[in-house]
């Protein structure tokens, strides 16, 4: 069972709490069974049918007259995909504390999913005074800022208590539609409960930009302020951007992207100690599930640990190994340089410009378009290429692996410069083991320079490696590619791959990219 959503708020303004409890529970019942004059609910397990043919089976649980669980599991008759939706209202001392927790599993494991709150959560927000997480307060629907309350968004980021994500959505400039904020509306619905949404017109743009510099958004853009406190001077990998063209280019996936990246952070909210009280009423502590969970279960997951440990530890390793050898080169051409001179050449090339490559993406879809955009001379990356890279760009791993995709698609166009000035000591693999500047490790953990004959040998499996490729190279613009990148060893099947052929020595003297995508797109033995 995967955990998709899970909305967390206190309200600590109302006095009497029961009749609100009270207020909540019907609010449930409403939902539940998509009534206006809602049955009676009993404890324990009822049924109903729901809209789209949903069979929906709810457990109900009272603590008393201030606490309530319900767990409501939807099921579509012949579909393999199960949805369950929690829902936990607790009053203490403190005030009201309400929880709601999306989940869902399914036999179709390469499903897409679309993130979203359940709509309950905007009845039981409706029903709070004054919801928040702690210094951070929850609304229901973008606030707009103008220009003059600039300062209200730079308080907000820097506060250090504030728990959830700030989305912040830029006036595209020269457009009076209001296109954009339905964006925003949109993504603001859909986050709602684990988000804030803030929108800016364009005035309120630049007076942002003043403050923010370069951390701020722009121009149609979107950004994602994670939670902790956020100055012009922090580091802007954490907080994600999408840019204009990317939301005109591909607005749906791109706003499923936006919010499937806060619904993920909301998963990894600590359950509050108010909700204690549940596991603590059914009369077993806490932890007791624990030995109730099979131990083959247990010793699958130790071994998938284990492995992921183990891959944490080899890639540690070697970017240890890397950083030693750069620093170790780039001590040796400090000395060269100001030795000569040349200081100047030195410092003024320490960070990058406007026009330079860029050192990082934030994403990998960004890296395959900053490819384009910067190393076309010796690298053909058609749009044929990038595919289905949605639930990448937004799994927690989003960051890290966008960034390997980027140093190995600068690799793989720094070998063919290399090649075209003259290095002729062998191929890719070669290049890389001989230690250039922006190489791509050379072991079989992360390339491969072929497939195994398993692979090969496989019609169904073989076909999966035959990509688009340049005229030049094959008349027939299609050509198999076994040669590929490994991004990533963990993540199972949704791992990038970097497809690639080397035609260095040929016609183009360039290297053509056949696939950034997931691992499931080329399967072999073992994953089909």
């Amino acid at each position: 069972m995967s955990v998709l959503y899970r909305a967390v708020w206190s309200d600590t303004t109302t006095a009497d709490r029961v009749p609100v409890i009270e207020t909540l529970r019907n609010c449930v019942a409403v939902w539940t069974q998509e009534r206006s004059d809602p049955e009676p609910m009993p404890e324990g397990e009822s049924h109903f049918q729901v809209s789209q043919g949903r069979d929906r089976t709810v457990s109900l649980r009272s603590i008393g007259s201030e606490a309530f669980e319900l767990t409501a599991v939807d099921i579509v008759p012949g579909d393999p995909t199960e949805w369950v939706t929690a829902i936990r209202a607790v009053a203490d001392g403190t005030g009201i504390h309400t929880l709601v927790e999306l989940s869902m599993s399914s036999d179709d494991l390469a499903r897409r999913v679309s993130v979203g709150r359940p709509r309950i959560v905007h009845e039981l927000l409706g029903v709070a005074a004054k919801p928040h997480l702690g210094g951070s307060r929850l609304v229901r629907e973008p606030l707009a800022l103008p220009s003059n309350g600039i300062s209200i968004l730079t308080d907000l980021l820097a506060d250090e208590t504030r728990r959830l994500p700030i989305i912040v959505c830029a006036q595209p400039n020269g457009e009076n539609t209001d296109a954009w904020q339905r964006v925003a509306a949109t993504i603001a619905s859909r986050a709602e409960g684990v988000a804030v949404v803030i929108t800016l017109d364009s005035s309120a743009v630049t007076q942002f930009r003043d403050a923010f510099g370069s951390l701020a958004i722009w121009d149609g853009g979107v950004r994602i302020y994670a939670p902790g406190a956020v100055s012009k001077d922090s580091d802007g990998w954490r907080h994600r951007y999408y840019v204009r063209s990317r939301l005109e280019g591909a607005r749906h996936s791109t706003v499923d992207r936006i919010v499937y990246s806060v619904a993920q952070l909301s998963t990894r909210r600590r359950v509050p100690d108010a909700f204690a009280i549940f596991g603590q009423q059914s009369g077993l502590p806490l932890d007791a599930l624990d030995e109730m969970v099979p131990a083959s279960a247990l010793v699958e997951a130790r071994e998938r640990w284990e492995f992921d440990s183990e891959v944490a530890r080899d890639e540690q390793s070697s970017v240890e190994r890397e950083l030693s050898s750069a620093n170790g080169h780039l001590s040796r051409l400090k000395k060269v340089l100001i030795d000569s001179g040349q200081a100047d050449l030195l410092w003024g090339t320490q960070h990058e410009d406007s026009a330079s490559i860029p050192d990082a993406v934030q994403y990998t879809s960004e890296a395959a378009m900053a490819a384009q955009a910067y190393l076309s001379e010796w690298l053909v990356l058609p749009d044929s290429a990038i595919r289905e890279l949605e639930d990448i760009d937004s799994s927690p791993e989003a960051y890290n692996w966008g960034n390997k995709t980027w140093r190995g698609l600068r690799a793989l166009a720094a070998y063919a410069e290399d090649r075209a000035a003259g290095w002729d000591k062998g191929g890719f693999w070669e290049w890389c083991a001989s230690g250039p500047l922006l190489g791509w490790p050379a072991t079989t953990k992360k390339l491969s320079m072929t497939e195994s004959e398993s692979v090969q040998n496989n019609d169904k499996l073989s076909r999966t490696r035959i990509f688009k490729v340049d005229l030049a190279v094959n008349s027939s613009g299609e050509t198999t590619m076994l040669a590929h990148l490994k991004i990533s060893e963990g993540g199972g099947s949704l791992a990038p791959r970097v497809y690639f052929y080397d035609d260095t020595s040929g016609p183009t003297k360039k290297v053509h990219i056949g696939l950034v995508g997931p691992h499931y797109l080329v399967p072999n033995k073992s994953s089909n």
